[in-house]
């Protein structure tokens, strides 16, 4: 599976929705991983279901921080199930 297109620009500040602002990261110290909402960072197809997408923060010197991504792609029969459950439901509104 390939990563998906990050969305930020070169040169461009993080995005706002980084946990990256959430909270004081000790310099030179990795933070545990946190789950992020996916779109801050990649490009969710519409109609798609985003991925889980979990960010690590290595904070560095001058406001400056490494951030690793880490992306759980769910399974195929998870993701049919979950349409076939959905097609379910949207049935029953329809009557």
């Amino acid at each position: 599976m390939k990563f998906p297109f990050i969305q930020p620009k070169r040169g461009q500040d993080v995005p706002r929705g980084s946990s990256y602002y959430k909270g004081p990261h000790s310099q030179g110290t990795v933070s545990d991983f946190r789950e992020c909402v996916a779109d801050v960072w990649i490009e969710v197809q519409r109609g798609e279901r985003a991925p889980n997408l979990y960010e690590q923060i290595y904070s560095q010197q001058n406001g400056f921080a490494l951030i690793m991504l880490h992306l759980e792609k769910r399974d195929e029969e998870e993701e049919a199930e979950d349409r076939d459950l959905e097609r379910r439901w949207e049935a029953r509104f329809r009557k």
